[in-house]
């Protein structure tokens, strides 16, 4: 509601000119004056925004692009992704994770009721893209019902989570290993087995809580004072990074000394670095951020190419086309400009798909119509 009232109340003409910062540390882009990037999908927002006199809207998005850009991280880091074969296949990912969590072959889930098959495609939507970035099972159960609508209880989100990463996308499992003492070694400026040496996993963990100044267990134990003053002194023994002498020295336990210690990069497979960030920020950036640089590569490639694009939302660009244009024709050229764009940044042969429709109106649920060979500007029916 906040976010609707600082749209509206900075709408000052009929026409809007959204300003966009090309980088933020995501990767992606950020959108002011007005923020068009946070108008919700529902609720006939989005239809508000029409096109200018003599001319439509074509409306381009790639498909499901960020499990496509993690199958591609997957399968540089680990030299095979069960997520990338299925994508290969032409397999639609959240109805193979849908359709595995219900225990039913794909031929199966497609003959299921509609209404049954949209809800189970929105858990797993949830979960293909909550878990692959980073979030726990708390966060995963608040994400899956603000953005898809879906109620999990927290043990359904545990165990929903142990199954996609073990049994449906195994390469899963090894994308969000984290070890914490390879993090918290580099941070120290030592090797990791030396600080395997002097700390264990368990002491690791109680390192994390420690440093950010808690004085207990998760359960609530408190930990010996004995205890505490080891921790402090193998840090601060085992440290040769100077910029962290005066925080362990002085024992400044906060929030600032906990990042620095046990917040590390992430890169992507173009090479931008992401610097201090947390676990789930670690496990998102690498195929958001990649998802990303081939949206904005594909942007730059529409420039050149004529096009006057009048919106960007992450995975989504808006084009105007003289009314009088061949559709189809301007169409199928920008999909091609998109997909090939992604592909040259991915470097793999994932295949990128895009849908796109022509409408007068920015709708989300516009598909394209097609008459006699000839696509038309698509229309809602009647109630």
């Amino acid at each position: 509601t906040s976010k609707l009232y600082q749209f509206f109340a900075g709408l000052t003409d009929s026409r809007i000119h959204p300003r966009y910062q090309t980088l933020v540390r995501t990767g992606r882009t950020s959108c002011s004056g007005p923020n068009i990037q946070q108008l919700p999908r529902d609720g006939g927002f989005r239809e508000m925004v029409i096109a200018s006199s003599g001319t439509v809207l074509l409306i381009a998005d790639y498909s499901a692009i960020e499990l496509r850009t993690l199958a591609a991280v997957c399968e540089k880091r680990y030299a095979s992704s069960k997520l990338a074969d299925v994508l290969r296949a032409g397999i639609d990912p959240h109805a193979y994770t849908a359709a595995m969590f219900a225990g039913l072959s794909l031929d199966d889930f497609e003959q299921l009721p509609k209404s049954d098959r949209k809800q189970l495609r929105q858990r797993a939507k949830a979960l293909n893209f909550g878990i692959p970035g980073g979030l726990g099972a708390e966060a995963l159960v608040e994400y899956a019902k603000q953005t898809y609508g879906v109620e999990l209880s927290i043990e359904e989100a545990e165990r929903f989570r142990d199954r996609l990463i073990q049994e449906v996308y195994p390469e899963l499992s090894l994308y969000l290993t984290e070890d914490s003492r390879e993090v918290l070694a580099q941070n120290l400026h030592i090797d990791p087995e030396m600080l395997r040496e002097y700390l264990c996993e368990s002491m690791t963990g109680a390192s994390r809580r420690i440093v950010r100044g808690e004085t207990g267990r998760r359960d609530g134990q408190p930990y010996p004072r004995g205890f505490m003053n080891r921790v402090w002194n193998t840090l601060q023994t085992l440290n040769r990074n100077p910029d962290l002498n005066r925080s362990l020295v002085n024992r400044h336990a906060g929030e600032d000394l906990h990042r620095k210690l046990f917040w590390t990069r992430a890169e992507t497979l173009t090479g931008r670095v992401r610097g201090r960030v947390s676990f789930p920020q670690a496990r998102n950036t690498p195929f958001q951020g990649l998802a990303a640089d081939g949206a904005k590569l594909a942007m730059w490639q529409l420039l050149k190419a004529g096009y006057r694009m009048t919106a960007f939302v992450h995975d989504e660009v808006v084009i105007e086309l003289p009314e009088a244009s061949d559709y189809a024709d301007e169409a199928r050229r920008v999909e091609r400009i998109l997909c090939e764009a992604m592909t040259d940044t991915l470097q793999s042969d994932i295949p990128i798909t895009v849908e796109f429709a022509v409408a007068e109106r920015w709708y989300k649920q516009a598909e394209a119509v097609w008459e006699d060979g000839r696509l038309v500007p698509w229309e809602p029916r009647e109630p």
